[in-house]
């Protein structure tokens, strides 16, 4: 218990104060709200909670509007690692709601090199631009 109090105590003083507590209850909250939902209903709940319409979520992620609202609304259309990957980095969600959301789709990460550039964006740049993760791409 005390290595994480001072886990806890570290990432305050680095992330700016009770930023990061705050950050860990939103978090848990926000898994708690979306548990019983499925992969749409778990989405829309979070572009809701992000203040995220289609059209931003859209810019933020370059994912078609259109896709945007299959994936928000249809449970038997096909979500991909990349449209994931693409949404979650455009909702700039922490890696333990992606992750929920990841599971809520049926998808798993394995042990290829796609799927841990995956792993690794949603992880360690999940508050960057699309842009930034996905250069040279229009």
């Amino acid at each position: 218990m005390i290595l994480l109090q001072n886990l806890r105590t570290d990432a305050e003083k680095q992330i700016g104060g009770t930023a990061f507590p705050a950050m860990i209850d939103w978090a848990t909250a926000t898994n708690k709200a979306i548990a019983p939902l499925t992969f749409p209903a778990a989405l829309h709940y979070l572009m809701k909670d992000q203040k995220m319409t289609v059209e931003h979520l859209e810019e933020t992620s370059l994912i078609s509007t259109r896709t945007i609202i299959r994936l928000s609304n249809d449970p038997e259309y096909g979500v991909t690692r990349e449209h994931i990957a693409a949404l979650l980095v455009g909702l700039t969600l922490p890696p333990v709601i992606s992750m929920e959301l990841l599971r809520k789709a049926g998808l798993a990460m394995k042990n290829t090199s796609l799927h841990n550039t995956y792993t690794m964006i949603l992880c360690m740049m999940y508050s960057s631009t699309i842009e930034s993760v996905t250069p040279g791409r229009t």
